[in-house]
């Protein structure tokens, strides 16, 4: 039972057997063969009748998909030149061959065509019916079986092939959401764990550095690493569920953590947080999102840097994060964008901002842009003054770091 299961999945038996079963109205005419012709003429009509009924069902069973079309159409080219010749050698019982024929023509062409090449079909019929010297009573049946059954035919296969178009938009919509939701876990889980291992990686070798001189401080360093990683592992199940969504004031103190921890030296523009307050959540998660990548980024690839600014300004334009880092490099220099960086463009993408990454003569320079909303996004919250929170932060204050840098 279950080969035979199996054979039904794959050759689509029900609507081959479904085929099968309409040639019953080949049966007046195969039981007249005995009456008016000879062996090897009904031989040559079974064989005929035989290769008709073979490509009706294989038209048939193939009308609603779009493969083999030039299979569908030899088939139909078949059944038309057999339902034609038959009644004309062997007499009008074999009329009915057009109903098939009329069947096989919706099944082949696309719904226009098909209604377009019935109607010759059903003259042609009618013309033979003649030529036989059939009386209109007794044709008149097969043409109008022939005009129903091919209207309703065109209109049936174009209904299923309709249903399979939308059946593939929709595997294709759930394959398009299954990538997308890939490419937002990756993006997670890169800027997740590539912050946290870089800071690993730092305050690992200050451990190794201290182990004999400081073991104190050591000790100290270490606790803080099983800390990271607990906190690492706490973000990486959040960003699983779905539910994570960092926020500039979170990220704003991980960045000065680790440029301290670098030996970086953090500027923190001070109107930073209160600007950050009057963004939406989601937009405020794309910006944050972006202080990681860049502060993580100053400390791979400018480890020379002394100094780092972190800044965020609000204009008629929007919102724009500014991350500068004083690290040496060469200004013609192309920018070369990885994992991080392109993941990041992804991110402002959606709140239809930008990234602009590029060196300048003091150093390397990170930009996030962010437009304002069609509508306002703020909630209406205001400074701990009393004050809105429009207009532009300033741009360039110091905050003074913490004294010791482990």
């Amino acid at each position: 039972m279950r080969r035979i299961s199996d054979w039904c999945r794959r050759w689509k038996a029900r609507e081959w057997w479904f085929s099968v079963f309409w040639l019953w109205g080949l049966a007046p005419g195969l039981s007249a063969l005995p009456q008016h012709h000879s062996a090897p003429t009904i031989a040559l009509a079974a064989a005929g009748a035989a290769v008709f009924s073979a490509a009706f069902v294989v038209t048939v069973a193939n009308g609603t998909r779009h493969s083999n079309p030039r299979l569908r159409l030899a088939c139909y080219t078949v059944t038309a030149t057999l339902a034609i010749v038959y009644p004309l050698l062997l007499g009008p019982s074999w009329l009915a061959m057009f109903i098939y024929a009329a069947i096989c023509n919706a099944n082949a062409f696309p719904m226009r065509r098909a209604a377009t090449t019935a109607v010759p079909l059903v003259a042609a019929q009618w013309a033979v019916a003649v030529a036989t010297g059939s009386p209109f009573a007794d044709y008149w049946p097969w043409l109008a079986s022939t005009a129903v059954s091919a209207s309703f035919s065109i209109l049936g296969v174009e209904r299923s092939r309709t249903k399979a178009r939308l059946r593939q938009g929709e595997e294709a919509m759930a394959q398009l959401a299954v990538n997308e939701e890939r490419l937002r876990f990756g993006r997670d889980l890169h800027d997740l764990l590539g912050h946290s291992l870089s800071l690993l990686s730092l305050k690992a070798q200050l451990a190794e550095r201290m182990v004999h001189t400081d073991p104190d401080a050591c000790a100290k360093q270490i606790a803080e690493m099983r800390e990271i990683t607990s906190t690492a592992l706490a973000e990486v199940r959040e960003s699983v569920t779905g539910y994570r969504r960092p926020t500039l004031a979170t990220e704003l103190a991980r960045a000065h953590t680790t440029l301290t921890t670098a030996g970086i030296h953090p500027e923190i523009d001070p109107g930073l947080e209160p600007h950050a307050k009057t963004l939406a959540p989601a937009r405020e998660a794309a910006l944050a999102w972006a202080l990681r990548e860049s502060v993580t980024n100053v400390v791979r690839h400018s480890s020379t840097a002394r100094t780092c600014h972190i800044s965020l300004t609000r204009s008629d334009d929007g919102y724009t994060l500014t991350v500068q880092n004083d690290g040496p490099t060469t200004p013609t220099a192309a920018p070369t964008f990885g994992n991080g960086l392109s993941g990041l463009r992804e991110r402002l993408a959606l709140e239809d901002g930008h990234l602009d990454a590029a060196p300048t003569p003091h150093g390397f320079r990170v930009r996030a842009h962010l437009p304002h909303p069609p509508r306002p996004e703020g909630d209406g919250r205001v400074t701990a003054g009393g004050q809105s929170t429009d207009g532009q932060a300033a741009v360039g204050a110091r905050r003074r770091p913490p004294t010791g840098r482990g």
